[in-house]
């Protein structure tokens, strides 16, 4: 009988040890498709619009009405000027003579990752968008900032302690009073709050050590916080000598932070991109959302 649980035990072990090897080793196809987009594609492409590239919806599919397959249109993105020589394919060489002959950047990635790509492609869907907020807005959004403020609890919490302390403590002197009264004794007048806050704290020392490093704690938390916020503006746009916009370039367009600062991994600062970086994208795209040609035309 016990063998046979041991014989049990080993397989059921096998059986783990293969599924746990097949989802470590799954294909990039159960990866996130919008983040390797988002990373590899966003530059020079939008899944609905033209930019420097054509808008990416349904490209998948009339590749595949031409070729009956996603193989083609998986060598074109890893490769277009590979895919252009080795096949003469007369579709591919028309789209690159569309978009000025402007070689898309060899894409470093797998198959799956590809078909991630085109999958999240083919499942997206444009967002909607969210309704401004209402006049006052700003001042409902500072209340509950300050009503979430901890440090307004905490010295409210204390303050209230303070209050019950004292009128617990001048409840139980009063009562002592009585007691003493009532027996015949001498009534001594007694000490003031403060002088018996003091003096508690000078018998329990192990209690007053422990307060005296709490409230150093809080008060250096405090002084890191401050010493972050300084020479931090909310709000601050310096003047630059082209308007520009990161709602729309990180933000709508999702064009990834690196792309343009890529400075940044390197340095203590991410930098000022060049008017190369921007150019890679402006060659096609001449005409901004907000300013027109205004903007582009002084790069």
């Amino acid at each position: 009988m016990r063998n046979k649980w041991v014989s049990l035990t080993k397989k059921l072990l096998a059986v783990t040890s293969v599924l746990s090897l097949l989802l470590i080793s799954s294909p990039a196809s159960a990866q996130d498709g919008e983040a390797l987009f988002k990373a590899n594609c966003t530059a020079c492409h939008k899944i609905d619009k033209k930019v420097v590239g054509p808008a990416l919806q349904g490209a998948r599919q009339r590749w595949a009405d031409r070729t009956g397959g996603d193989d083609a249109i998986i060598a074109w993105v890893k490769n277009s000027q590979g895919y252009i020589k080795e096949t003469k394919d007369p579709y591919a060489t028309q789209l690159w003579e569309e978009y000025n002959k402007s070689i898309m950047t060899p894409m470093a990635l797998s198959t799956d990752e590809v078909i991630a790509v085109l999958d999240y492609i083919d499942n997206w869907e444009p967002e909607v968008p969210v309704a401004e907020t209402a006049a006052g807005g700003e001042g409902g959004a500072a209340a509950e900032e300050t009503a979430g403020d901890p440090t307004i609890w905490l010295l409210l919490v204390v303050i209230v302690l303070l209050v019950v302390f004292r009128v617990l403590w001048g409840v139980n002197k009063s009562l002592e009073t009585l007691n003493k009264q009532k027996e015949g004794e001498d009534v001594e007048s007694s000490a003031d709050l403060f002088a018996e806050f003091i003096g508690f704290f000078t018998r329990n020392r192990a209690v007053s050590a422990v307060v005296i490093v709490l409230a150093l704690a809080y008060v250096g938390v405090l002084g890191w916080d401050w010493l972050n916020d300084v020479g931090v503006y909310q709000g601050y746009q310096p003047k630059q000598p082209i308007w520009f916009s990161h709602k729309i370039h990180a933000g709508q367009n999702g064009i990834n932070c690196v792309y343009c600062h890529n400075s940044v991994e390197k340095g203590k600062s991410a930098g000022i991109p060049s008017v190369n970086i921007c150019m890679n994208c402006h060659m096609g795209v001449q005409e901004g959302k907000v300013s027109g040609t205004k903007e582009i035309a002084k790069i």
